[in-house]
């Protein structure tokens, strides 16, 4: 499916560009989780597979809102301006958990369940949170669609 959507964004617009570049990496992250599930289970790979699939859905949706062609635009990048650099910096922290043994996501038998897995799911709930509040909020998406005449 995501390889039928490189071909009709390519088609649409003549070239490839970033949203083609997210959409190849989605396709590599899930060829990647389907090997480690039925190759050799790597923790790490698993973790660093999801870290990456969260931040280029992360990245993807804060794009799409920020680059809206909407009288909104400017409005709706300020708003979101704290919420792109808290979660860097969160991705960031992830990330570097990655080099401590006793942080990242490492198994032995004193830790069967990586702290790094409950830590990119937190991430991930407070990305989803944010995103239903936008979702749900007065105006949607800070968008004033719905009151257009046009619409």
């Amino acid at each position: 499916m995501l390889t039928f959507c490189i071909i009709a964004r390519r088609k649409k617009q003549g070239y490839f560009d970033g949203v083609t570049v997210m959409l190849i990496v989605n396709i590599v992250v899930l060829l990647g989780l389907l090997a480690f599930e039925f190759g050799t289970e790597y923790i790490a790979g698993f973790w660093i597979m999801i870290l990456v699939s969260n931040y280029i859905n992360f990245i993807g949706f804060t794009m799409l809102l920020r680059h809206l062609p909407t009288p909104e635009r400017h409005v709706l990048r300020k708003k979101t301006n704290i919420y792109l650099v808290v979660m860097n910096l969160l991705y960031i922290v992830l990330l570097s958990m990655f080099f401590f043994h006793d942080f990242g996501p490492w198994c032995d038998s004193a830790h069967l369940y990586p702290q790094a897995m409950f830590y990119l799911q937190y991430v991930f709930a407070i990305n989803a949170i944010f995103h239903y509040a936008l979702h749900f909020g007065k105006p949607r998406y800070g968008l004033l669609w719905e009151e257009s005449p046009e619409v």
